[in-house]
């Protein structure tokens, strides 16, 4: 990949020199940067003051459902305004050329009207005319991604490229962003390394492809973001904007049949490959046209991250099987690397590098792999999942367990042994989830209850509880308590039972409870906990929207019943301490432990 000769360096901050370009003490720290650091590349390189006008826009993104912008267009013009002068029409020009859509004829206007005070510099007024040139890809012969390079005239005269990493093994998602030299350097680099070639692309597929990508990133969740990625973002955006619009992105999938993927390990069990390999070769070989399904690849597509990805992930977390079977699918990989490697011709020298890669993770895989009473476990966990069987509730899952033995006359297991790794398994699930939570929330462990909130919720809820006006806790189980023992239950031990209450009845996964209330607990009182705020946090598939929506409306209800959110559906503070101890409790742990 092409290195990045003439990055803009990120600016440490501090405070504008020239008089009248302070900005004022009235607003935030991120503002206040902002016109600090511009204040000092207005003297720099044109070009890089252009840089710097595009990685500011970062502030303004919003990255998650309940996670805020750092500061806000109107008020960065607002005080563009204020300031003047080229530090001001600079950061306003910034904003009309790569800030928000809604916020660039709002910038135009600031812009207009700083020009009558302050005649702008012809840099200034040119911020994002550049000439494009010509667009290429870089890609290499693992398939595992490509990079998108459009080459611009920039302010200077000078020849760059911004270029845009697509990852393919990540689900097409944007992986890098690079601010490059001109493309003839690019294909310079690229000549250099065997398995890179740079070709030609359509201008408006370039686009395109782009637009995608970006697309898919800001679907994703929880991923980490390069600096490049944050600070480039608005760059790239704004010059494959320059671009023809109208273009497509190719299918360049190669998902399989169940007929091709029949005749593909046909054709693998009939090659010299698969001669020597043991027994479950074939049955391997199945696996591992699996996994290229579960991860919308090619079964052909082999590189030494697939490998990783491959040993390390899917592996360990997907495949449920007996020690030996683990063990013998190191020794049949490399055959089907082959194999595969010729069957797209793929270099012979990057097919042994990929078969080489093989070595330097399989201590790790023989570590997530070598538990079989874990894995007898696992396999017993999900058919009780299928069956229905309420994991919670121990009669049922031993009643299941006998069954599951009856049915198992030519399976070897150890039940005892499997029975005691599904709850031991089960036990550590959970207390990873409290582990999760507490590291998340690590500020508001060993806070105070706020006391007065917990003794008016629970006598509200003790009076509607006694004139039987609260039948919606009777499904889980609190209208069965008698009034004398509904007296003698502790205020906390109430409202606990009853926040994690419709967690018995909900079809939610406990993962997905997890990350409401941490996002919720995260983001304190005030968080909207509508049950369509909530569902787009867990961004169920279209098909589990409607039931996912109904788990989370009877949550909604309990828990404004309960006073951990207000009539608005609003997390309330009682909310923010009570749903990450009642949880933690509910799944074996203490949250302020």
């Amino acid at each position: 990949m092409a290195g990045k000769p003439g990055r803009h360096p990120k600016k440490a901050g501090g405070r504008a020199t020239p008089k009248g370009t302070q900005p004022s003490g009235q607003v935030s720290a991120q503002v206040r940067a902002i016109f600090a650091n511009a204040a000092e590349v207005v003297r720099d390189d044109p070009a890089d003051a252009e840089v710097f006008g595009s990685s500011f826009q970062q502030v303004f993104r919003v990255e998650g459902v309940h996670s805020r912008a750092l500061a806000s267009p109107e008020e960065v013009l607002r005080e563009a305004l204020r300031v003047g002068g080229l530090v001001g029409l600079f950061v306003a020009r910034s904003i009309r050329v790569f800030g928000p859509v809604g916020a660039r004829a709002r910038a135009d206007l600031v812009y207009e009207k700083l020009t009558a005070k302050t005649s702008p510099p012809r840099w200034v007024s040119e911020m994002g005319n550049v000439k494009v040139g010509e667009v290429a890809v870089l890609r290499d012969q693992y398939g595992d991604g490509y990079g998108v390079y459009l080459e611009y005239e920039d302010l200077t005269g000078s020849l760059r490229t911004v270029g845009v990493y697509i990852d393919a093994n990540m689900g097409g998602i944007v992986k890098d962003i690079i601010d490059g030299p001109p493309l003839a350097v690019v294909r310079e680099l690229g000549a250099a390394e065997p398995q890179i070639e740079v070709v030609t692309i359509d201008a408006a597929e370039a686009r395109a492809r782009v637009e995608v990508a970006f697309d898919l990133l800001d679907q994703a969740y929880d991923l980490e973001l390069s600096d490049d990625i944050v600070d480039l973002r608005a760059l790239a955006d704004q010059r494959f904007a320059l671009l023809p619009s109208g273009g497509t992105v190719p299918d360049e999938t190669h998902e399989l049949s169940e007929d091709e993927l029949d005749e593909l390990i046909e054709a693998f069990v009939s090659s010299p490959h698969f001669l020597g390999l043991p027994d479950e070769a074939r049955e391997i070989a199945e696996t591992i046209c699996e996994f290229a399904d579960d991860c919308a690849g090619d079964p052909l597509r082999w590189s030494p991250v697939v490998v990783e990805i491959f040993l390390t992930q899917w592996m360990p977390e997907e495949v449920i099987a007996d020690a030996d079977f683990f063990h013998k699918v190191p020794a049949v990989l490399p055959s089907w690397i082959r194999f595969a490697g010729e069957r797209r011709g793929l270099d012979a020298g990057l097919i042994d590098e990929t078969v080489r890669s093989i070595d330097q993770w399989l201590d790790e895989y023989a570590e997530l792999v070598r538990e079989p009473a874990a894995q007898g476990a696992a396999e017993l966990l999900v058919s009780a999942m299928a069956s229905g069987v309420d994991l919670d509730d121990v009669d049922a899952m031993q009643s299941f367990i006998q069954s599951y033995n009856a049915d198992l006359d030519d399976v070897d297991v150890d039940l005892d042994r499997a029975e005691e790794g599904l709850l031991e398994n089960w036990r550590a699930f959970e207390a990873q989830l409290v582990d999760v939570m507490q590291s998340s929330l690590a500020g508001l462990r060993g806070s105070e209850p706020p006391a007065d909130l917990i003794a008016v919720s629970a006598s509200t809820i003790r009076a509607d509880l006694h004139s039987g006006d609260a039948p919606l806790f009777e499904g889980a189980g609190v209208g069965d308590l008698t009034q004398a023992e509904l007296d003698e239950i502790d205020d906390l031990e109430l409202l606990a039972g009853l926040a994690h209450a419709w967690f018995e009845d909900s079809s939610l996964e406990h993962t997905d409870v997890l990350r409401l209330i941490i996002a919720l607990a995260n983001e304190g009182p005030g968080a909207d906990a509508t049950p369509a705020a909530l569902a787009r946090l867990l961004d169920p598939p279209a098909e589990d929207l409607d039931a996912v929506r109904a788990g989370l409306t009877g949550f909604v209800t309990v828990w404004r019943a309960i006073g951990v959110l207000d009539s608005a559906s609003r997390l309330t503070a009682l909310g923010q301490w009570m749903l990450p101890r009642a949880f933690a409790s509910r799944w074996g742990g203490d949250f302020d432990a």
